[in-house]
């Protein structure tokens, strides 16, 4: 697997190399895709919508754990304590920790659909900036290797945030 990913890089610089070596006349920029992501205010609704549902499922799951420990200290402090008791708690109890395990995996579910929509919408606004910019290229620095070094007048970074955002926000298209 690591020889796989030093191929792609090897691969990735070699390709980068030939298109600046032999392209001298292109526009090419580079994006910092972290810094653009954080930045792009439909990912920050998405993050408010989301907290507010898991918020919301976490309110309840408070709540009915809550009732639980309740329930657990009536039947302690009881003096008649049955087996019937103990199998209705039981059996409250495993239903408050499925639905726990399933607001968590339900919460899951939504953050990757959030994250998906958020980066397919991106690339669409990134592909409509590098066309109507004239970019021949616009490569996507993640501080991962992708790209080694990048003479900072060709960050477009910011120029992206505010494109992407202003489109977000039903702008037009262009600067």
């Amino acid at each position: 697997m690591n020889t796989l990913n030093t191929l792609k890089k090897v691969v990735l610089v070699t390709v980068v190399s030939m298109l600046l070596g032999s392209c001298s006349q292109k526009k090419i920029g580079y994006v910092d895709i972290n810094k653009l992501y954080e930045a792009f205010e439909y990912k920050k609704k998405l993050a408010k919508d989301y907290n507010a549902v898991k918020n919301a499922r976490q309110r309840i799951t408070d709540s009915l754990e809550m009732l639980l420990n309740q329930s657990a200290m009536e039947i302690e402090n009881s003096k008649s304590f049955t087996l019937e008791t103990e199998k209705k708690f039981e059996a409250q109890k495993r239903g408050v920790y499925q639905l726990v395990r399933q607001y968590e995996e339900d919460n899951a579910v939504l953050l990757a659909s959030y994250d998906e929509k958020v980066i397919n919408q991106l690339n669409a606004y990134i592909k409509e900036y590098g066309k109507s910019n004239g970019y021949d290229l616009l490569v996507g620095a993640d501080k991962k290797g992708s790209i080694l070094y990048g003479n900072e007048e060709m960050d477009v970074t910011e120029e992206v945030i505010e494109y992407v955002n202003n489109r977000y926000k039903g702008g037009k298209e262009g600067k």
